[in-house]
């Protein structure tokens, strides 16, 4: 994924069954990972963001959980 800067991407987070049928939303914390950007939930436990480019460089967009981490593909702005 290619930003400039001051491009904004949504993320959401949902669980899935193994037949790929929706489960519920996810709650999870998110960070910006290469501090190439900032996200709209801050510190809170959150279902979706909106990933805002700030600077130029790579990074990730990451969400955790107490039982799993997962992270975008490289983020270039």
């Amino acid at each position: 994924l290619s930003l400039t800067a001051d491009q904004g991407r949504f993320f959401y987070m949902a669980g899935y069954d193994q037949d790929n049928n929706y489960i519920r939303d996810v709650n999870v914390q998110w960070t910006v990972q290469g501090d190439i950007g900032t996200i709209s939930t801050g510190t809170s436990y959150s279902s979706s963001t909106i990933f805002t480019a700030t600077t130029i460089g790579t990074g990730t967009v990451q969400a955790d959980t107490s039982t799993f981490q997962e992270q975008t593909s490289i983020i270039t702005v």
